[in-house]
């Protein structure tokens, strides 16, 4: 069994295992022209899956591209960051028909609304960094 990195231009890396075939019939099989193919590990092949879609063929090996890292994670944070505000949103439709203050879950809609705009990504650079960048709002 092998594994294959498949870059096509301006998509994420495509991880191939390969069982039986070789890997130029399966790419044609699939349609894929033009892509830089590298045989890897198993052992080259990031066990943690967040930042699967910011990985790039490099050198012929596998990095992570930091602004596409960057890019998934604040989408990965504004998903949560909604959940929270539709649960929030529930929770003030709920207060209001008791005929209770609001003003502290107002507050905390705000905070959850700025996350965004106050958030710093830029120091973070590697992969690890990023993930601690997650902010504590949302754990």
């Amino acid at each position: 069994m092998k594994y294959y990195a498949v870059q096509c231009k301006d998509e994420p890396v495509k991880l191939v295992q390969v069982i039986s075939t070789d890997i130029d019939t399966i790419l044609k099989q699939v349609g894929i022209k033009d892509a830089e193919v590298v045989e890897i590990s198993p052992e080259d092949i990031p066990e943690d899956r967040y930042f699967r879609n910011a990985l790039e063929l490099k050198d012929s090996k596998l990095d992570f591209n930091i602004k596409k890292a960057e890019e998934l994670h604040l989408k990965a944070i504004r998903h949560k960051r909604n959940e929270a505000l539709e649960a929030l949103d529930k929770e003030q439709l709920r207060l209001q028909s008791l005929d209770t203050d609001i003003e502290e879950l107002k507050k905390k809609k705000q905070v959850l609304r700025d996350i965004p705009q106050t958030l710093d990504l830029s120091k973070a650079k590697t992969i690890e960094d990023l993930k601690k960048t997650w902010p504590k709002e949302l754990r």
